[in-house]
């Protein structure tokens, strides 16, 4: 600050002089072009060649900017005063008096109280967790690894470290709130849960409103957010490391975050609902298991999948579902068929990728009257566009691949091939169902088309002349 005092009580300066700093002889201040090469600047001695972006970066902070030469020519060496230079100069320099803001604090979780497990008295290192102020929570070892909060803090960040063993942050009431500035980072290589089961023992994760991209870092581990995550459409929360996070469902309200949720590597298990925007990359996976959390179904914003999405329970997509064209989506149908897999899509969704269906029952009784009906793609609003690649099916001991377009009457259904009890599989991703057909015939009958019913007429008749053969022929 001296300096700059010092500085701004300088008196006016030369109209004309060619380095930034340093005033040089009247003969350099107005150097012609073609003039001899010791008209440098920025402090440089007069035999230093001349830097032009140095020097008029410099020169114009300071107020001044090329000037005519005796030419008429503009000569960058030549400098000319520029209105409210001098405050141009000082607010520059100025600014370089500004430090950076201080680093958050740290706070080592340490459990050395004898009395509490809350987050005050001598359970932190270096000493009492302030309310005040954004602090950086460190959680290490095994002591009192169930931990309540029992104020609101803002953090800058939360982290358990590589010997942390498994702990539980939770709150003492329904409204404690963490307001986080920074990523939470899982290095321990195990289980660590934020937020507790209960109402009275609730966390919420304030991520706000203003634009910013905080990662939840998994490592190898797992975390299970029990809490509520709330926050703005400008935030986006990255989950990263090959680990899993378990998207709970929190007691009380749920989730209120309708920001982007990019799922950068491993393993998201989404089960609870929450109105965030998804974008799962190539390398990562999504699962839904609403039924681990209790729930019947789980809701979300929109969805955009390049990696694998495995539905083991019920998912609606409010907004536009996009199944890119790397895309898995696995469903698995449990043995009763009117239990729900269902996904869920709205207006402007499209399909490509893969679909892969793993059907846990048996259904050799199935026939006409009594069919196998799976209904696991449901639009919302307006049809899909676009198209599978590929359907799949593990079914009766075997992975059957499906054909569409073999049925000229209704091109967009799918056929499988047969299963080794004579079962025939179908998918019409339209309808988005999938139904399982006892033999040919009845795939016909129910509408696959005269490609079948020629097929099923041509074993017909070969069952006809086998049973005419005489005995003794071979």
């Amino acid at each position: 600050m001296a300096a700059f005092i010092a500085f701004a009580n300088v008196g006016p300066l030369p109209r004309t002089y060619p380095g930034p700093f340093t005033p040089r002889d009247s003969a350099m201040a107005t150097l012609a072009p073609g003039g001899s090469a010791g008209t440098g600047g920025s402090g440089n001695g007069p035999n230093t060649p001349w830097n032009p972006l140095s020097d008029m970066a410099a020169n114009r902070m300071l107020g001044y900017e090329p000037a005519p030469g005796p030419d008429g020519t503009t000569d960058p060496r030549v400098r000319r005063r520029i209105n409210g230079g001098w405050w141009r100069g000082i607010i520059g320099l100025a600014a370089l008096c500004v430090t950076e803001p201080v680093s958050a604090a740290s706070y080592t979780w340490n459990g050395a109280s004898t009395t509490t497990s809350a987050w005050s008295g001598s359970n932190w290192f270096p000493g009492t967790l302030p309310t005040s102020g954004t602090h950086r929570l460190v959680f290490t070892g095994a002591r009192r690894p169930t931990n309540t909060a029992t104020a609101n803090y803002n953090l800058d960040g939360i982290t358990f470290t590589g010997s942390a063993q498994s702990f539980t942050m939770q709150g003492n009431s329904s409204s404690r709130q963490l307001n986080m500035f920074g990523d939470v980072v899982n290095d321990s290589g195990i289980l660590q849960t934020i937020g507790g089961t209960t109402t009275g023992t609730k966390l919420v994760l304030n991520y706000g409103t203003a634009a910013a991209t905080r990662a939840i870092n998994t490592g190898s581990g797992t975390i299970d957010m029990n809490a509520q995550i709330n926050g703005g459409s400008a935030v986006t929360l990255s989950k990263t490391g090959s680990g899993r996070l378990v998207l709970d469902n929190p007691p009380g309200t749920g989730h209120g975050f309708n920001g982007t949720f990019r799922v950068s590597e491993g393993i998201l298990d989404l089960q609870g609902s929450i109105p965030a925007n998804f974008v799962v990359s190539s390398t990562s996976t999504i699962t839904i298991d609403p039924a681990a959390a209790s729930r019947q179904s789980v809701t979300v914003g929109s969805m955009n999948l390049s990696g694998t999405m495995d539905v083991i329970g019920s998912m609606t997509v409010n907004e536009s579902l996009t199944l890119g064209s790397s895309s898995v989506t696995k469903f698995t149908l449990l043995v009763d068929p009117n239990s729900t897999q269902l996904l869920g899509y709205g207006d402007g969704s499209s399909f490509g990728g893969t679909l892969a269906a793993n059907l846990l029952g048996d259904y050799r009784g199935a026939d006409l009257f009594n069919p196998v009906v799976f209904q696991i793609l449901q639009q919302q609003a307006g049809a899909a566009t676009g198209n599978f690649s590929a359907v799949t099916a593990t079914y009766d001991g075997a992975t059957l691949s499906f054909t569409q377009g073999f049925d000229p009457n209704n091109p967009d259904t799918w056929v499988s091939g047969m299963t080794a009890s004579g079962q025939y599989l179908t998918f019409d991703q339209q309808a988005g169902q999938m139904v399982v057909v006892p033999e040919p015939s009845t795939v016909v009958f129910a509408g696959i088309g005269a490609v079948m019913a020629g097929w099923h007429m041509l074993k017909e008749r070969r069952r006809r002349i086998r049973l005419l053969r005489p005995a003794c022929e071979s």
